[in-house]
């Protein structure tokens, strides 16, 4: 994409986030985030990715956006002078929950490789005829330690 392209495509994404934001009354459009518009070098077409707080509301959303397609087209036209006022094409941005996804995937990794970690001390102390260590046996120590202070302080 060229730098008149990119900087056509910034300015669409500002203006139509305006639109929505503040001029737009359907009740099917919720709360929606302009996260990129990808604009063509000869600035006729451009996809406008979106996405929804709620994803329950994708559809209703993307139905609303398409009956404002023309409003939202010329209310561009008159803030922003160009030859041309692009076709828009509202997509939903997948990056989004394809990230989320990904952290959810990482995030059950670790948390496998910490209860793997955690299981292994038990199971040496089983072999070693030792009881395993708890939770609540961790907490007792520092209990210990500080009814110690307290009565070392009073002294």
């Amino acid at each position: 994409m060229r730098r008149r392209a990119k900087r056509a495509g910034r300015l669409i994404q500002e203006e139509i986030s305006k639109i929505i934001q503040r001029e737009l009354k359907d009740p099917r459009i919720g709360f929606v985030t302009v996260t990129g518009v990808d604009i063509t070098d000869d600035l006729r077409y451009a996809k406008v990715f979106i996405t929804v707080l709620k994803r329950e509301n994708k559809k209703k959303t993307l139905k609303g956006l398409e009956r404002a397609k023309g409003f939202i087209r010329r209310e561009i036209g008159q803030r922003i002078k160009m030859r041309f006022t692009p076709e828009i094409e509202f997509r939903f941005d997948e990056a989004i929950e394809q990230g989320a996804h990904i952290e959810d995937v990482l995030r059950n990794i670790a948390t496998a490789k910490v209860a793997k970690e955690t299981a292994k001390p038990a199971e040496k102390k089983k072999k070693e005829g030792e009881k395993p260590a708890t939770a609540e046996d961790a907490e007792k120590p520092a209990e210990n330690a500080e009814i110690k202070k307290d009565d070392e302080g009073r002294k």
